[in-house]
C-alpha cells in the first residue's frame, strides 16, 4: 500500500483529531506530487515508532506541507501565539492539532501538552528559531535558536530527529506550482539524538541542544553538492 492509499484508508479509520490531518494529506500529496520534487534523506530515521521530537531549522511557511510530505506519521506541531492569534490562521492550525506555545512567559500548560503527547506515542515538531528565518540568518550559519527543546526531550523520555528543510521558500511563487514545474526542496533527518544521563539536568539539555545545531548544520553540508548539481 502506498502512502496516499494508506492516507486515504487512514482518513476514514483514524481518530477524529486527526482526521482533518489524514485529509488534507490526501488533497495536499497528488498536488505536491506533480508541481515539486523532493528530495528525502535520512527518513528512515522519521520511520521509527513510539513519540520523538522533530527539531527543524524554519525557512518558509511551505516547511510544514514539506515536514507532512516527507514524515509518514502525523506530526502535531507547535506554533507561538502571535501566530495562532492571526484571524483564521489560529482556527486552521487548530485543525492540526497544533500546541500553542507563549513565549513570553514559562509556559508550563504547554510544555505539559506536549511531553503528555510525546509520552503517548506521537511525533511533535518544534521550531527553535522561533519564527521563519532566511537561511543565510539561520541555525546552519551561526544564527540564535531558543532553547527549550532539550528539557521537553528529558521530560518526556524521547530523541530528538535533527530536521532540515531547504528551498521550500521556492513555493511562495505561481510558477512553483505548474504542473509538472519540479520545484524541487529538500528534507533531511538526521541520527536521534539522546540527553545523556551521565551529565548534570541542565548541562544535559545544553548539550543535547549544541548537538543538534552540529547536526543540522552537517546534514546542510552533506546535502550542498545535491542543491547545485
Amino acid at each position: 500500500m502506498n502512502s496516499w492509499t494508506g492516507d486515504l484508508k487512514a482518513m476514514f479509520t483514524a481518530p477524529v483529531r486527526d482526521k482533518f490531518n489524514y485529509f488534507m494529506r490526501v488533497v495536499c500529496r497528488p498536488i505536491y506530487a506533480v508541481t515539486h520534487r523532493r528530495i528525502l534523506h535520512g527518513q528512515q530515521h522519521a520511520m521509527r515508532e513510539g513519540g520523538y521530537l522533530v527539531v527543524a531549522n524554519h525557512t518558509s511557511p511551505f516547511d510544514i506541507p514539506g515536514l507532512m510530505y516527507g514524515v509518514p506519521r502525523i506530526i502535531d506541531f507547535v506554533s507561538i501565539v502571535e501566530v495562532m492569534g492571526v484571524p483564521g490562521v489560529g482556527a486552521f492550525y487548530k485543525l492540526f492539532n497544533t500546541i500553542t506555545l507563549d513565549r513570553g512567559k514559562v509556559d508550563a500548560a504547554a510544555v505539559r501538552t506536549i511531553v503528555s503527547r510525546l509520552q503517548a506515542g506521537r511525533v511533535v515538531c518544534m521550531f527553535p528559531e522561533g519564527k521563519i528565518t532566511p537561511e543565510e540568518d539561520s541555525v546552519l550559519h551561526g544564527g540564535e535558536f531558543r532553547s527549550g527543546f532539550g528539557r521537553i526531550a528529558r521530560l518526556a523520555d524521547v530523541p530528538v530527529i535533527p530536521t532540515l528543510i531547504l528551498d521550500t521558500a521556492k513555493s511562495s511563487g505561481v510558477m512553483a506550482w505548474l504542473p509538472f514545474s519540479r520545484t524541487r526542496f529538500y528534507v533531511a533527518f538526521g541520527e536521534p539524538l539522546f540527553v545523556r544521563e551521565d551529565l548534570e539536568t541542565r548541562a544535559a539539555q545544553k548539550e543535547l541542544e549544541e548537538r543538534w545545531r552540529e547536526a543540522v548544520v552537517e546534514l546542510a553540508r552533506r546535502l550542498d553538492e545535491h542543491r547545485h548539481d
